[in-house]
């Protein structure tokens, strides 16, 4: 086969009763360049046979197998076997419309883009939600925006990989490579902002993100690590990011509550929440973080951006402003009533859309 214009890395994990609809959606690809790697990470059910089958009718799908490395490595494995010279990731209980990738990829070479993004589906077994970032086709230079404005505006709010089309060149130069279990996504752009050039929005929904009944969110595969291991990749690629100013605060934010918040930790007991800010209390850093969060305006831009919402700002004020004055009983308390909320509202929330 012809050296591929995109590589697309699916990772799969015991994914066998979503599969075929991922596989069929990547068959129906319009983009005539295509290559789709297949990552088995120590499935135990029937994926990597139906892998193998849909690699033995087409020879642009390429089947890797190997042991359950996470999603993280997966995604490492996908990089290194990749041969085209724009990147593109899907998960593999989700699917995608047939152009979104000859889309994504005729407006990179259109606009010369480092990093190419489409809006999403909110996809519930009974209906869908569409433009759920209300994008517009745009072209933005960040050397006239800013890195820091780029961040807030197309990498906070909009962290995920699987909805974006990475040049190989901007991939290599950052020498970025996913870490972790938990906000790995948010990492991996984190150590590519600093080297994007040019980023480019394309106006309607392309990615079907599938919502399950089952479970608050998408399945997790292997064991989550702790916050502890999630701030120590972030202290790894502080570094690229020290020259600007704000950016190490806003990055702490959204990692910190990101996580704390996230359907790993919201279902857990006080306790949990009490052991995570202990664990922050081993990093020299971390008094910074909470007296600039707390006692400056640092912030406030999050809430003007859209980033979060106004509300949500206070609670990271309050919760940093605890943190900041060694009330540890007192935050963790405040964090395990405040995942409560979320999980009651969005158990509330999915009941609602999936009848």
């Amino acid at each position: 086969m012809a050296e591929p214009q995109v590589s697309v890395i699916v990772p799969v994990h015991n994914c066998e009763l979503y599969l075929a609809s991922c596989l069929d959606s990547l068959l129906a690809q319009t983009c005539t360049s295509l290559e789709f790697i297949l990552v088995n990470n120590g499935s135990t059910d029937e994926s990597e046979k139906i892998l193998k089958k849909y690699a033995e009718t087409d020879d642009r799908f390429v089947v890797i197998s190997q042991e359950n490395l996470g999603v993280s490595g997966s995604r490492n494995t996908g990089l290194r076997a990749a041969r085209g010279r724009y990147i593109g990731f899907v998960d593999a209980d989700d699917y995608v419309d047939p152009d979104m990738f000859e889309r994504l990829y005729r407006r990179a070479e259109e606009t010369h883009s480092d990093i190419v993004c489409c809006d999403y589906f909110l996809t519930f077994p009974q209906k869908e939600e569409k433009n759920i970032l209300q994008m517009q086709d745009s072209v933005v230079d960040v050397s006239e925006m800013g890195t820091e404005l780029f961040y807030l505006r197309y990498l906070a709010k909009n962290p995920v990989v699987w909805n974006k089309l990475y040049s190989r060149g901007l991939i290599g130069d950052s020498e970025a490579v996913f870490e972790g279990e938990c906000g790995e996504d948010l990492l991996f752009n984190l150590k590519l902002a600093p080297f994007v050039q040019r980023i480019s929005t394309i106006c309607g929904s392309k990615y079907h993100y599938v919502q399950r009944g089952c479970s608050l969110s998408h399945s997790i595969d292997g064991n989550r690590e702790s916050i502890e291991t999630l701030f120590s990749h972030y202290l790894g690629c502080e570094e690229k990011i020290s020259r600007y100013p704000n950016l190490p605060y806003y990055a702490f934010a959204s990692i910190f509550t990101g996580f704390m918040f996230s359907s790993y930790c919201i279902s857990k007991d006080f306790r949990f929440f009490r052991e995570q800010i202990t664990m922050f209390r081993k990093f020299s850093s971390f008094n910074e973080f909470c007296y600039q969060i707390a006692k400056t305006d640092h912030l406030k831009i999050l809430y003007r951006e859209k980033v979060i919402s106004r509300r949500f700002y206070g609670i990271q004020k309050a919760l940093f402003s605890l943190c900041l004055h060694r009330l540890d009983f007192f935050a963790a308390t405040f964090m395990w009533l405040c995942a409560g909320l979320i999980v009651w509202k969005k158990r509330k929330l999915i009941a609602r859309k999936l009848y």
